[in-house]
């Protein structure tokens, strides 16, 4: 978010603040001093949803795993496969998409992790192959990883400084 100064609030409602002449405040003021909204509960609520998903993501991966061995007839090294690349696309999403969500903006970037999380979601109910799923099992790893830094950072950051505790 810009630092800019401004001589009324740009993200709140303006009855908040009482300004003297002269005085400016920041964006940032606004933010920390607001009052709690219906707002920041619901993107509380999203971003608790985003991690009910990446809990449900790692528990249906081990629970998938024994109908996907016997359904593809997957070996030992295959059965293993796609815990491991949903691990390792989850570190590679947290590592990669915290930047960016600094750099293009958290809220884009977790609608982006939320489309990318979908899309693979769907397409890998409907693999036959475990050469497919392996991609996709990948992508729905990037998305989880994504999710966690890009998603509480936002909350984080537009929560009023005094409920910014128990909203996380």
């Amino acid at each position: 978010m810009r630092n800019r100064n401004c001589t009324e609030p740009c993200f709140y409602n303006s009855r908040q603040f009482q300004l003297q002449e002269g005085t400016h405040i920041t964006e940032i003021d606004i933010i920390d001093n607001a009052r709690l909204s219906r707002r920041h509960y619901s993107w509380t609520f999203i971003a608790s949803l985003g991690d009910f998903l990446d809990a449900g993501m790692f528990a249906g991966t081990g629970i998938t795993l024994l109908a996907l061995i016997s359904y593809l007839h997957l070996n030992v090294f295959e059965s293993g496969l796609p815990a491991l690349i949903t691990l390792l696309g989850t570190a590679f999403g947290a590592l990669f998409f915290g930047p960016l969500g600094d750099r293009y903006g958290r809220k884009y970037i977790y609608q982006l992790d939320m489309v990318i999380y979908a899309v693979a979601s769907i397409l890998l109910a409907f693999t036959f192959s475990i050469y497919w799923a392996l991609p996709l099992y990948g992508l729905v790893g990037i998305a989880v990883g994504a999710d966690v830094p890009t998603s509480w950072s936002l909350i984080s950051e537009f929560s009023p400084k005094n409920h910014r505790g128990k909203l996380m």
